[in-house]
């Protein structure tokens, strides 16, 4: 049986200087809470009452406690943000940058 670390660096993840560059390249626009978007259109997503739901939170609101794994969680959320060709706020692009500097 083979086992893996808990702590073990997801698949695809750039290095702090490929995240950082592509941190850069993405577009800086302002939030938008468009109305667009339902959640109803997403049944399979479901909310645990009187839990902490981090996933819908971005890096200037939550981090992970363990300031070790710091370097390596922004290192993913920019990748998701660049592969999607998603924009980041001022405030967005921050927050990873300083996290860039734990690595």
């Amino acid at each position: 049986m083979c086992r893996t670390r808990a702590d073990a660096t997801p698949p695809n993840i750039p290095s702090a200087s490929t995240a950082l560059s592509r941190l850069n390249a993405l577009t800086v626009a302002a939030e938008s809470h468009q109305s667009s978007y339902d959640r109803d259109l997403f049944p399979h997503w479901i909310t645990i009452t009187g839990s902490r739901n981090t996933r819908d939170q971005d890096p200037t609101t939550w981090q992970p406690p363990r300031s070790s794994f710091r370097c390596t969680y922004a290192r993913a959320w920019i990748q998701v943000k660049w592969y999607y060709g998603l924009s980041v706020d001022t405030a967005e692009q921050a927050a990873p940058t300083t996290m860039l500097g734990t690595c």
